[in-house]
């Protein structure tokens, strides 16, 4: 896995290129203060059939893990705004805009705030196991009412002003934040690095 960045539009913040593969996940501060989450894996897509493409998140790089693994958590739990030291903020698990994002077992499944929710495209992510969160994007095979769809990636808007899952744009953007502390040369080595890497080598 191949983690790249470069500075975004605000010259405070930076964008991430995570390369696995052929596939590449890439994660922009765009220039209306949205954040998009988009992936690709080098092919053409298809503008008129339905297509998924998965990318695993896993502890080989344990910082970039971590991330979501508390945003999922966060959301799971109802609380987009985190937990303070002295305990949880307000929970936001009787909200309606949690039963939208959060399904049967666990699964959160965002539909870009970009276009209408029956032809955008949209972002499944569950927990795959313990070092693992798979992030599945799937383009459904629906013509936009507005625009069209992009030939090289399948991508999600989260809005910060008037998402329909308001306040959970909230731990996007957190998870966003505690990225910028991964270097794209980071050679530091977590002990969770370690045991991920010691169980792919006992599978081979």
């Amino acid at each position: 896995m191949r983690i790249d960045r470069e500075i975004s539009f605000d010259g405070r913040s930076y964008n991430y290129s995570i390369t696995d593969d052929n596939k590449k996940l890439s994660i922009v501060y765009g220039g209306n203060y949205d954040l998009y989450l988009s992936v690709n894996d080098g092919k053409i897509l298809p503008d008129n059939r339905t297509k998924n493409i998965y990318f695993d998140i896993t502890k080989e790089n344990y910082q970039l893990y971590e991330a979501f693994d508390k945003m999922y958590n966060d959301i799971i739990d109802g609380f987009p705004f985190g937990r303070t030291e002295y305990g949880m903020t307000s929970n936001y698990r009787y909200r309606y805009e949690y039963s939208r994002l959060v399904k049967n077992n666990n699964k959160i499944v965002w539909i870009s705030d970009e276009n209408a929710e029956d032809v955008a495209d949209k972002l499944t992510i569950i927990k795959k196991d313990e070092d693992t969160y798979r992030l599945t994007f799937t383009r459904n095979n629906k013509p936009l009412l507005y625009g069209t769809k992009s030939l090289f990636n399948i991508s999600v808007r989260i809005c910060n002003s008037g998402s329909k899952y308001d306040p959970f744009n909230c731990s996007f953007m957190q998870m966003f934040q505690d990225l910028q502390k991964i270097e794209s040369n980071d050679n530091q080595i977590h002990f969770e690095n370690v045991e991920y890497i010691k169980k792919l080598e006992k599978k081979k």
